[in-house]
């Protein structure tokens, strides 16, 4: 499900985060606690729009809404609020609740579903929920967040992009007595757009479904580094290669192992009878294959041929465990729980 994001939307969640950057007196960098301007802190907090757009799609033929935790919190409070706090109708009327906060820590309503929220970018192939925050029957939100980089300017008075001011950085030839490189550029004229791009629900799953795709990685401690999981990048036909096939891979996942390295599993599928698919030559970054038939790993089809699978590493330096996953499994394999937790909202406002 495709949500598109709104101007409405982007404003709402701008005022929020301006009230949080009032509030919250921790917005600094590593460097020399220097702190951060409001720039970076929209840049850091925009992605929290998923969850009311979300819900706002999902729950668009309902009579009830979503209610989310957009409350401010001080420093002492416990870190343990669901993304969805309970239901309310068209009007605010508090119809469900979830949890409710007391003295520090959200309590948990027996019977009521728990909500995580979990974006990612639309050019990012893995998504990760932290150990701290799995558990087999919560429901995980996933969504792939396809927003313009320049989302900023649809909100700034049209008078900042006046031709005045971009008149004012033309280059004048009079201080330019050669440019054969090209290397000066004359930038194009802003035209603001409200189009901010959209928001896309990959699917809603339960913990235990999100861990058979995923692998635990763990957090770095002052003994030993945080795992760095090798995953699938690209996949290249090759010419005939000289090592003779010698594993055949079973469907389902496969789990690569080279040295000492960290791979994320692949998920292998027969899509033709008879098809199968040979490891050939494996090192740490790469693996050759022979395929026969019609196979896929991960989302990659493949037909008959000789394959070069290349792994990239995901660089992790956190102190937290996580659940590393294939976003394109979730897309494809995973079973959704959409369904299931939409009966449930039914079932609660009703009762």
């Amino acid at each position: 499900m495709e949500c598109k994001f709104e101007i409405e939307d982007l404003k709402r969640i701008l005022y929020w985060t301006v009230c949080k950057f009032k509030i919250d007196k921790f917005h600094h960098t590593t460097l020399a606690g220097k702190r951060d301007l409001i720039g970076g802190f929209f840049d850091r907090w925009v992605n929290r729009a998923t969850e009311f757009v979300v819900f706002k799609n999902l729950l668009r033929e309902k009579s009830y809404d979503a209610v989310i935790d957009f409350l401010f919190y001080g420093q002492e409070t416990g870190k343990n609020a669901p993304d969805v706090i309970g239901l309310q109708d068209k009007n605010g009327k508090i119809l469900v609740k979830f949890a409710e906060y007391a003295d520090g820590n959200w309590d948990h309503f027996s019977g009521t579903p728990w909500i995580e929220v979990k974006t990612c970018r639309k050019d990012q192939r893995l998504i990760a929920i932290k150990e701290s925050q799995m558990n087999d029957e919560h429901f995980y939100v996933l969504v792939e967040s396809d927003v313009r980089d320049d989302y900023l300017t649809a909100v700034l008075d049209k008078s900042v992009f006046s031709d005045n001011i971009f008149d004012s950085f033309k280059i004048k030839n009079e201080f330019v007595k050669s440019d054969k490189n090209k290397s000066l550029i004359q930038p194009d004229k802003i035209l603001p757009s409200n189009d901010l791009g959209s928001f896309k629900l990959i699917g809603i799953f339960k913990g235990s479904e999100v861990k058979k795709h995923c692998k635990l990685c763990r957090g770095g401690t002052e003994q030993s580094p945080a795992d760095n999981p090798r995953y699938i990048d690209n996949i290249q036909i090759v010419e005939a290669i000289r090592e003779s096939p010698s594993e055949t891979l079973q469907e389902g996942f496969f789990s690569y192992s080279f040295d000492d390295a960290f791979y994320l599993p692949i998920q292998v599928r027969l899509l033709n009878a008879n098809s199968c698919v040979k490891l050939a030559k494996k090192k740490k970054t790469w693996f050759s294959a022979l395929v026969e038939g019609k196979v896929a790993l991960n989302e990659h089809e493949l037909s008959d041929g000789f394959y070069k699978v290349n792994f990239k590493m995901f660089k992790r330096n956190t102190a937290q465990s996580e659940w590393v996953g294939y976003k394109s499994l979730f897309e494809k394999y995973a079973l959704n729980s959409q369904d299931e937790l939409l009966d449930i909202f039914d079932r609660l406002v009703k009762s």
